[in-house]
């Protein structure tokens, strides 16, 4: 218990920071209303209320801390983004195209969340995706979503149906386990493990914590994802043998790897 005190009040007086790494700006074609069959993937855009959540929570801390980036954007007090526009417009979301023509997004949930949050719900504000996948003819749609990774319906025993997803971003609900671990992430203080799949990870980082014991409130601040990044980082805790936490055990930093980084 000391132990864990003292990490979290190291973590307090180093304080964190964020850099957005930049990304090259790219203006792409609005989407076909009917794409025809697709044989490589297909950049274009679309309005923001078409995207059709995966899953059926974001962390709402980690959508608020984006707002605030956009927020810190728009008073032209960044060094990476001129506008909020430009922000958007260098942002692509990995879809997978699913019957009737619907586009799924299978990863930046957050970082849309932020957008759609900090527009208000405008469904008309325009965002740029990829198609990775065109399974519009796919009889068994949603069983290849959930071999393939491209969805996270919940855990063992606690799950929902596909057609229990919210229909648009605004209707994502708050975890708050899935906010501290992704802040972690964001931070650089782990990193997913070399050849994991790269979408939900987070999700199933945070199922395992919540299995070990770890208890959040509904409403998480700065001590709660340090005390999230103290579980992540203590030997004790065994990644993979259970039938919740099957994940492979995240690459965590050391204390000393992590105050060098807050330094730099």
């Amino acid at each position: 218990m000391q132990k864990f005190w003292l990490f979290c009040l190291t973590l307090v007086v180093l304080g964190l920071s964020i850099v957005l790494p930049p990304s090259a700006d790219a203006r792409i074609p609005p989407c076909p209303s009917r794409p025809p069959q697709l044989r490589t993937t297909l950049e274009c855009q679309i309005a923001i209320a078409d995207l059709h959540p995966t899953q059926p929570v974001v962390g709402k801390y980690q959508v608020q801390y984006q707002v605030a980036v956009l927020k810190v954007i728009d008073r032209g007090e960044s060094s990476e983004y001129a506008t909020v526009e430009n922000y958007v417009n260098q942002r692509k979301v990995p879809v997978v195209l699913g019957p009737g023509n619907q586009f799924y997004m299978v990863d930046s949930h957050h970082t849309m969340s932020s957008i759609w949050e900090y527009y208000q719900g405008d469904p008309d504000i325009r965002v740029n995706i990829e198609i990775i996948q065109d399974w519009r003819n796919k009889p068994d749609f949603w069983s290849a979503m959930k071999t393939n990774n491209y969805t996270y319906l919940g855990t063992p025993g606690n799950t929902i149906s596909p057609e229990d997803l919210p229909r648009n971003l605004g209707k994502l609900k708050n975890d708050p386990y899935r906010a501290a671990v992704g802040m972690a992430l964001n931070w650089g203080f782990f990193e997913r493990p070399k050849g994991e799949k790269i979408f939900f990870y987070q999700f199933k980082l945070a199922d395992c914590l919540k299995e070990f014991g770890l208890t959040l409130p509904e409403e998480i601040n700065r001590f709660h994802i340090y005390q999230t990044l103290a579980m992540i980082h203590d030997p004790e805790y065994s990644y993979g043998n259970s039938s919740v936490c099957t994940i492979p055990p995240p690459q965590a930093l050391s204390l000393e790897g992590i105050a060098a980084k807050l330094q730099r």
